[in-house]
């Protein structure tokens, strides 16, 4: 496989697994943030950033807006349905699969265990 930046051969392609934006973990979005700027400039690596945009359901409604319940119904639903769903269609585009945060380590199992890390940031 070659490089889509150059002609180099690829040995692997990366994804980095991050949190959503919108839930505000300064400390996991500079985690994979510095994760992805550093491994960015390995040779023969392609490596994305993987991190959708939150979908808003139950907390765009506006006698919800400021309703933390709705924000973490949304926050389910982005998490168990929309992330996997988004992590099933690509995930053969890629060699290896690291999840940044521990709290998304259900998504491991769209993917294949075989070639997917996760970091546990609590110990």
């Amino acid at each position: 496989m070659r490089n889509p930046k150059t002609t180099e051969r690829l040995l692997y392609r990366l994804a980095i697994i991050a949190d959503f934006k919108e839930e505000c973990w300064p400390s996991m979005d500079r985690v994979a943030e510095s994760l992805f700027r550093e491994l960015s400039q390995v040779e023969n690596i392609y490596i994305e950033l993987i991190r959708p945009k939150m979908v808003r359901i139950f907390s765009i409604l506006p006698k919800f807006r400021t309703n933390n319940i709705a924000f973490n119904l949304d926050r389910f639903l982005n998490r168990f349905l929309f992330y996997p769903l988004k992590l099933f269609k690509i995930r053969s585009q890629f060699d290896i699969f690291h999840i940044i945060d521990h709290s998304y380590s259900h998504l491991v199992h769209v993917l294949s265990p075989n070639i997917s890390i996760i970091t546990c940031h609590d110990i």
